[in-house]
């Protein structure tokens, strides 16, 4: 039986989707869906010859967030699935059905959050909801959400997750978070930073890069600003981390998150 390919959970920015986010990776995702042999062959790297090195390197699940942001003149009731965001601007509970990688994408343009940070970042509304969203999609497949999944590792619900790819990452600013931040975060992970990033400032995505455990955490800066990098030299270094876990002896349904 051939194995599986791994499987990438990408989650989306701050008012953008799925199929957003899927535009934006166009080159890194193609360059992960290739053969096994070829992504090796690019690399100089060499295997024992496998039927499985015909199988893609990795295959990338777009995940939506589960809150929509609409426009009300009418202030709808405040609830813990529906809440004010700014002016007219609420978010609502809408999750959307989660489609595998060679299904048609749900048609969605509508702009979708994780949750909501308050002006001093003190709380983050929806945060509990998103939390198990994601923890019922890592059971049943095996920016700051991913650093949260992250650092919830070690619970039961996110244990599936083997890696991480952290693109312009930030750790939460909610005071019932830090606790998650106090021990070295031991998830393999990859954090990956622009110098021109004027959204999130490198230092802030570096900041996150330490709180993970030396051992086992990679960075690679590049030159750019607030992007998935898309040119040959960050496509490399990111398929230099996947590989690691391309083992097609062991590999199994587990998921990563991006």
């Amino acid at each position: 039986m051939a194995k599986q390919p791994l499987r990438i959970a990408c989650l989306h920015g701050f008012c953008q989707n799925s199929q957003s986010f899927r535009r934006k990776t166009g080159a890194l995702r193609k360059w992960l869906s290739r053969p096994l042999r070829t992504a090796r062959a690019d690399l100089g790297l060499t295997s024992p010859s496998s039927s499985d090195d015909d199988q893609p390197l990795a295959e990338l699940v777009y995940l939506d967030a589960p809150f929509v942001l609409e426009e009300h003149l009418t202030p709808p009731p405040e609830t813990p699935t529906s809440f004010h965001v700014r002016d007219n601007t609420y978010a609502v509970l809408r999750p959307l059905p989660i489609h595998s990688p060679s299904s048609s994408p749900v048609a969605d343009q509508s702009k979708r959050i994780w949750w909501n940070a308050g002006k001093p970042g003190q709380e983050y509304r929806g945060c509990e909801d998103t939390l198990v969203y994601l923890s019922d999609i890592f059971q049943q497949n095996g920016a700051i959400a991913a650093s949260l999944v992250c650092a919830l590792h070690e619970k039961p619900e996110f244990a599936s997750l083997r890696f991480a790819m952290l693109f312009a990452g930030l750790a939460s600013r909610a005071d019932v978070h830090q606790p998650l931040y106090i021990m070295p975060i031991k998830v393999p992970s990859l954090h990956v930073y622009g110098e021109l990033d004027e959204l999130i400032p490198h230092k802030a995505s570096h900041d996150l890069f330490e709180k993970f455990d030396e051992s086992t955490r990679s960075v690679y800066v590049h030159g750019k600003g607030h992007l998935v990098p898309g040119d040959a030299a960050s496509r490399r270094a990111v398929a230099q981390f996947v590989l690691r876990f391309a083992d097609l002896e062991n590999r199994d349904q587990r998921m990563a998150a991006i």
